[in-house]
């Protein structure tokens, strides 16, 4: 495939900036990142909810996991598009510009790869599933005392506590003809959400009367998933999942009921982020050959000020970062090459691509980039050159 798609943005800023050390190290780290990322799916594994199903890159099985139905984000099987929508338009268009085919069955062929794997697995959508990520970069010192570059990020609980950029799927506009679009706004709107869900919401309590709603929502949402389900229970661990979602929804209804400016303003510093990545996320194990995750990430600074500003003057609540949803932890990572080792699915390429921007925005903007920001971002490159045309395209897909 070709890469450049994903990273166009970064590319053109390298492409633009001066010769120098600063953008040789740059070039390098969004070399490397690629390469990474490209070798990593040579050893795409299954996910933990599917693992029964081995894939198989030249007869594909075909597969959807039960936690898909009744979902309310989950296409219909037979009619997947809502009324006004096309494919290849809208929610339904790579963040690439690709436009991707269809097998037999009238399901979009994912045009990146061949995963070894057809059907929906544990996603919802066919074709592109959209979502956000979030990078979130502060200059701090390390352990040892030198200061160096962090991406505040998260612990996935769902996937052994994985390092991650926190983020999550769309959250779509609409537009008059009923369909759905995912904008700018629509992106930023979900980055927000995203943000307070998974790292600021563990510092929030329910209140009343948010609180007396929490058992009566939960339960609508199960009713309203079983209705779908034919009958089919829900396990422990999809229930486990939805009241955090339930509780974590009723959170920000109640930061927006209470104290609304304090979502207004996160929305504010998220939307003056600077784009970096928009295409595929490879690596994910959740990826098939009729539905793949895309996301778009974009990245500001958070230091002491900002975060001071976005709680406001007198705030309702005591905001803090702390893990909520389907986050187990809320981390500053170092951007080393042990983050990009460990990092969750296709993170650690993004990792790898925000250090690369930070570097070519910081230049850009006439500022200095720290000796030991350099030292740092050189070793994350070495570590990553050997991977550089490693990869090895998988076995062609099957004839669908």
């Amino acid at each position: 495939m070709d890469y450049s798609l994903l990273i166009k943005t970064l590319l053109s800023e390298a492409k633009a900036a001066p010769k120098n050390v600063i953008t040789t190290l740059a070039e390098r780290l969004i070399i490397g990142g690629q390469s990474f990322d490209l070798a990593k799916t040579q050893t795409l594994d299954m996910n933990f909810r599917i693992t029964k199903i081995q894939r198989n890159y030249n007869q594909p099985p075909n597969y959807t996991h039960e936690s898909v139905l009744g979902a309310p984000y989950a296409d219909d099987e037979k009619q997947p598009l809502a009324k006004g929508e096309k494919w290849n338009h809208g929610r339904r268009a790579s963040n690439t510009g690709l436009k991707y085919t269809f097998n037999a069955s009238g399901h979009p062929v994912n045009p990146f790869m061949n995963t070894g794997l057809d059907g929906r697995g544990v996603l919802g959508q066919f074709g592109p599933n959209h979502a956000v990520d979030n990078g979130i970069l502060r200059i701090k010192e390390n352990a040892d005392g030198k200061t160096t570059l962090h991406a505040f990020g998260i612990l996935r609980k769902f996937d052994n506590d994985a390092p991650a950029l926190s983020g999550g799927f769309a959250k779509y506009s609409c537009s008059a003809t009923g369909a759905y679009i995912f904008d700018r706004d629509a992106m930023i709107d979900t980055q927000s959400e995203e943000l307070f869900e998974e790292m600021i919401s563990g510092s929030i309590a329910l209140v009343s009367p948010y609180k007396e709603r929490l058992k009566s929502a939960i339960q609508d949402e199960y009713d309203t998933r079983m209705k779908g389900r034919n009958g089919q229970p829900l396990s422990h661990h999809q229930k486990d999942e939805i009241a955090e979602q339930v509780e974590t929804a009723l959170k920000l209804d109640q930061v927006n009921a209470l104290d609304p400016d304090f979502m207004i303003r996160l929305r504010e510093v998220v939307a003056k982020g600077h784009s970096c990545f928009a295409g595929p996320m490879l690596n994910d194990n959740r990826n098939t050959n009729n539905a793949w995750i895309e996301t778009r990430l974009s990245w500001f600074m958070m230091d002491d000020a900002t975060w001071a500003y976005v709680k406001g003057p007198s705030p309702v609540f005591p905001y803090a970062f702390s893990a909520g949803d389907d986050a187990s932890g809320v981390v500053e990572h170092e951007i080393t090459q042990q983050l990009i080792k460990d990092a969750f699915a296709s993170h650690g390429a993004l990792f790898t691509f925000l250090a690369a921007s930070y570097l070519l925005k910081t230049q850009q903007d006439g500022q200095q980039v720290g000796t030991d920001i350099i030292t740092q971002l050189s070793e994350v490159a070495d570590y990553l050159a050997p991977f550089n045309g490693s990869y090895q395209p998988p076995e062609p897909r099957s004839t669908p």
